[in-house]
C-alpha cells in the first residue's frame, strides 16, 4: 500500500511555503523558490519514498499557475487550487490560530480527501 502525503502551499511571487503531513506524523514545513527549479525540488520532496500526494494551494493568479501545472503533470499528485479567502474562512471556523501554510494543510485534511482524483493519480 502506497503512503500518501497531504500538503498545503502558500504561494507568493518568489517563494512557496509548504506544510506537509506524512503518515499522521507531525507537520513538516519547507520553503522552495517559485521558479522551475524550485518546482522540481518541491515535486521530489512531496513524492519521496514512492508516495502519492494530495496538494491544496491557493490561487494567486500568475504566481500559482506554473507550480499548479508542474504538480498536475506529476503522476501520483492530485492538485486542488483553492480561493485564498475560502481557505481562510474555512479554517477560521475551526478557531485555530496558525500561519497560512498550516491553515492550508488543515484545509487539505478536510477538503482534499473529498476532492476527486485527477486522471493518472
Amino acid at each position: 500500500m502506497r503512503k500518501e502525503t497531504e500538503a498545503g502551499i502558500d504561494v507568493s511571487k518568489d517563494v512557496l511555503d509548504v506544510a506537509v503531513r506524512r503518515d499522521e506524523r507531525q507537520l513538516e514545513t519547507a520553503r522552495f523558490d517559485n521558479d522551475a527549479a524550485g518546482h522540481k525540488q518541491l515535486v521530489r520532496w512531496l513524492v519521496r519514498g514512492g508516495r502519492t500526494a494530495r496538494v491544496v494551494l491557493e490561487s494567486t493568479g500568475t504566481y500559482s499557475l506554473d507550480v499548479a501545472l508542474a504538480l498536475q503533470r506529476t503522476r501520483g499528485i492530485a492538485v486542488m487550487v483553492a480561493n485564498p479567502r475560502a481557505i481562510k474562512q474555512f479554517t477560521g471556523a475551526l478557531t485555530t490560530p496558525a500561519s497560512l501554510p498550516a491553515l492550508t494543510i488543515i484545509a487539505t485534511r478536510f477538503r482534499a480527501p473529498r476532492a476527486p482524483r485527477l486522471a493518472g493519480c
